[in-house]
């Protein structure tokens, strides 16, 4: 709940070799989402960061363009 669009990123670590990147566009009204995300995810799996954006950038398809994840804040 509170999340109406979301992408993954992979992001070097320094303790787990390879971490996730969130990039989440929330729904209006949502509240404490990173830290809410953060508790959903399984102990093993390490999350560098959780964004809240704007939007995802797409393709001309209309597919989240992964490639330039990195480059939104």
């Amino acid at each position: 709940p509170g999340v109406f669009e979301c992408a993954a990123a992979a992001v070097a670590h320094p303790e787990a070799g390879e971490a996730l990147e969130l990039f989440i566009v929330p729904e209006n009204g949502a509240l404490n989402l990173p830290e809410r995300i953060r508790r959903a995810l399984p102990p093993h799996w390490t999350c560098g960061a959780v964004n809240l954006v704007k939007e995802l950038p797409k393709t001309a398809n209309g597919k989240i363009a992964r490639y330039l994840l990195k480059t939104i804040q």
